[in-house]
């Protein structure tokens, strides 16, 4: 028997089948080694975009806390918020140092804070109160303010005060009345005044109208009023270059021409009482006048409405200024409303021909008008007067609300009917706060300003601030991460 052997075939066949086995081998273990390389470059990667992104957070950890240190008393009493970027006289720097400290307190370990810079702020008085504006604006989303303005709408029905529409077209036309018409339809009432007691009224004006004596003839009994000075020299509208605008009016009544003159300046609120009607409604809200119980020791001023309109240094100043504003608005229309009046004007020209007899530079008709425009003068201290003992006064004057009378001018401002139509000392100053530009604005920062320093005599609202960008740097395990943010209210 022959011995049998494996055929050379085979062998060969076995051994390209190992070879192949090999190869696989050494394939598959590229590819592993290629994904577990591939694994571990994603997951150092995911990894740092995973502390890049606790980083962003920490950041933003950081502008919250700066945020959350908002002043409480502006915003528990005026609902605006905002922070003081000198942090209550410590500095910018001190601000940036606390970002620093609130990132290093809440970043890992293997973060590292390399430096905190402040790049700009959003000041509260900025593009124009822009923030203010904004904040007054949601504030009156969540809150139901006073009913006044609305009333006030109402009670105006479109009138826009405009004197050169109304009042001014009314006057006009009276200084060219003919001498004879308030004698026809009159019967005896001239002959009746001739030997009436009326005086003229510019005795009285030339003295209760000055500036310093007006308010002893128009504050009630029992009204008082501080003459203190307390007005801040480094309040908004002192460093920004706002000053007040003065109103005054020729009480002398000796000039025709001057006394046009004062009845045009401060009469027309227009378009700007719709315009406004949101910041004056949020004022009358936030802000006490003359008439409100005020018990808030902590307020500086205690006629803050009449402060942002008048922007005096004191109480007594800014009612006073008021006042003579008021006047001003009332003047024309009861100017208008005497020259219809047959019977009054009758009396004025029984002063007036009497007084044209022994003077020889002026006309009677011109000294009849001087004299009823300082009566109007008077009937108009007269509603002031009943303003500020919490009465109302309706804004179109008819013959039977006067309350004055020539025969006895002191005694006739007391006197009058009581009446609960019409518009009150508040909605009063709702339109001259309407006659004023951004100048309020600045003032009711200045009030918020003044009562928040009596809680933290540190702060000035010259450095409120609404919103902040910040420049980050850190490092994770040598790689420089930077993260900007901007945080607003």
């Amino acid at each position: 028997m022959g011995i049998w052997q494996f055929p050379v075939t085979g062998k060969s066949n076995l051994e390209e089948a190992m070879k192949d086995k090999g190869k696989v081998t050494v394939f598959l273990c590229l590819i592993m080694t290629s994904m577990l390389m591939l694994g571990l470059c994603a997951g150092i990667i995911v990894k740092q975009y995973f502390k890049i992104g606790e980083a962003t957070i920490t950041t933003r950890i950081a502008m919250s806390d700066l945020k959350a240190n908002y002043n409480s008393y502006i915003f528990e009493n005026y609902h605006i918020l905002l922070f003081d970027k000198n942090c209550y006289g410590q500095g910018e720097a001190y601000l940036e140092e606390r970002l620093e400290y609130i990132m290093k307190k809440n970043a890992s370990e293997d973060i590292s804070v390399e430096g905190v810079a402040i790049t700009d702020f959003d000041m509260i008085y900025d593009d124009e109160f822009k923030y203010l504006k904004g904040q007054i604006e949601d504030s009156l989303k969540y809150r139901v303010v006073s009913k006044s303005f609305d009333e006030l709408c109402d009670a105006l029905a479109g009138k826009t005060g405009s004197y050169e529409d109304s009042l001014g077209i009314k006057l006009d036309e009276a200084q060219l009345t003919s001498d004879t018409e308030y004698t026809q339809d009159v019967g005896m009432a001239e002959e009746d005044t001739s030997d009436s007691k009326a005086r003229d009224p510019r005795a009285f004006t030339s003295t209760a109208g000055k500036e310093g004596v007006l308010l002893a003839f128009l504050l009630p009994p029992e009204g008082m009023v501080s003459d203190e000075e307390v007005l801040a020299e480094d309040i908004p509208s002192r460093l920004l270059g706002v000053l007040p605008q003065i109103i005054s009016i020729d009480s002398d009544f000796s000039d025709y021409d001057r006394m046009k003159t004062d009845m045009k300046q401060h009469t027309s609120w227009g378009e700007d009482l719709s315009d406004k009607g949101k910041v004056i409604a949020y004022a009358c809200d936030v802000f006490s006048c003359y008439t409100d119980e005020n018990e808030d020791e902590i307020k500086v001023f205690d006629c803050e409405l009449e402060y942002l309109i008048s922007g005096r240094k004191s109480d007594y100043e800014n009612l006073e200024d008021c006042c003579i504003k008021l006047i001003a608005l009332r003047l024309p229309e009861n100017m208008r409303c005497l020259l219809g009046d047959s019977v009054r004007m009758s009396k004025v020209k029984s002063i007036s021909m009497s007084l044209s007899a022994i003077t020889a530079f002026m006309t009677e008709k011109a000294i009849r008008y001087l004299i009823a425009g300082a009566w109007a003068y008077v009937e108009s201290m007269a509603e002031v007067r009943r303003l500020l003992a919490g009465h109302k006064i309706e804004i179109v004057k008819t013959s039977s609300a006067w309350i004055t009378d020539l025969e006895n001018i002191i005694d006739s401002m007391e006197s009058g009917h009581e009446s609960d139509k019409g518009l009150s000392y508040e909605q009063y100053l709702m339109l001259l706060l309407a006659m004023e530009q951004d100048r309020i604005y600045y003032r009711m920062l200045d009030v918020m300003d003044m009562n928040a320093r009596q809680v933290n005599k540190e702060f000035r609202m010259v450095n409120a601030a609404v919103g902040i960008g910040v420049d980050f740097k850190l490092s994770y395990h040598g790689r420089d991460i930077s993260v900007h943010q901007d945080a607003r209210y």
